[in-house]
């Protein structure tokens, strides 16, 4: 079928192409031989009036006009999968589905086992591909690589749709045996200490805790730096260290019976707020509002700190 002179049927080709930016990945993303993908390549190419994709050294790379097409196309794709999707009421109960959502370490220590609970009692047969935040959350809505988005509020994306899930304090742990933070942290007992951080896994990213350290001007003494925040209690048990941490991660190792101790945060620091993201094409999928107000309910019934 065309459309305005375009084989419409060459879209997905060209979505294959501005994802992998090469002939070869693209041919096997939509499972054609490389010399079918290299006809539609040419016939793409004499469509733009553009090569779209193009040598420079060792790899390949895409024009400014293919640039510039890559979210139009994957929004029309996306579009055209939604709109052509068999229409249902999504029964809970029997659906046969799998949802991929991109999350923190902290969603999934904290949110995802009473989750899965949830869907075991109510949906047995929905499944979760849980997978973490990219560099680039933007590009994971865009390309409907992600069903849902789970981020801190402050680094939620712009122009999609958002839905705040709870807020989380921030609290101060340490081994039950450490003597150095006394009846009561204060400030200076907090800065005297040595400290077990998140690292900055990307840099548009920063730990939400030491941003706003930053931000207030306070310099700690960071001795060890690890990935995740679920991490950070561990890390303090046998020591003389402090970690900073969400109360719901603290409380949670408390209820395992850590050796732990939970102190309040000595600098005000605003409350992690949690929210949940996706691609309006979703809005009328009878599933994915089933799967966000099953998210919503969970965290709704987390323990409070």
């Amino acid at each position: 079928m065309r459309y305005h002179k375009l084989d419409l049927n060459l879209l997905v080709a060209l979505d294959a192409l501005l994802e992998e930016s090469s002939v070869s990945r693209a041919a096997d993303r939509v499972f054609i031989t490389q010399s079918a993908m290299s006809n539609a390549l040419g016939r793409l190419r004499r469509h733009f009036g553009d090569d779209l994709v193009v040598q420079v050294g060792r790899r390949m790379v895409l024009t400014e006009r293919a640039q510039a097409l890559r979210a139009e196309v994957r929004a029309i794709l996306m579009r055209i999968q939604q709109v052509t999707r068999p229409a249902d009421s999504f029964e809970p109960g029997t659906a046969q589905r799998v949802f991929r959502v991109a999350a923190s370490d902290y969603f999934s220590m904290v949110v995802l086992p009473p989750l899965l609970q949830y869907l075991g009692e109510r949906a047995p047969q929905v499944g979760l591909d849980v997978m973490p935040l990219g560099a680039r959350l933007s590009d994971e809505l865009e390309r409907g690589d992600v069903d849902l988005l789970i981020v801190p509020s402050l680094y939620a994306v712009k122009n999609y749709p958002v839905q705040v899930l709870f807020e989380d304090p921030w609290v101060c742990v340490t081994w039950s045996r450490n003597t150095l933070p006394g009846r009561n942290l204060t400030l200076t007992r907090f800065l005297a200490m040595e400290h077990v951080a998140k690292r900055e896994n990307h840099p548009s990213f920063p730990p939400l805790e030491e941003w706003e350290l930053d931000r207030q001007k306070i310099s700690r003494k960071v001795a060890i730096r690890v990935p995740q925040y679920g991490l950070l209690p561990l890390a303090v048990i046998g020591t003389r260290r402090v970690a900073t941490v969400q109360s719901q991660v603290a409380q949670l190792y408390r209820r395992w019976r850590l050796p732990l101790s939970i102190h309040r945060c000595p600098f005000a620091c605003p409350p992690l707020e949690e929210s949940m993201q996706w691609h309006p094409v979703r809005e009328s999928d009878a599933g994915h509002a089933w799967l966000r107000e099953a998210i919503a309910t969970v965290c709704l019934a987390l323990p409070r700190a």
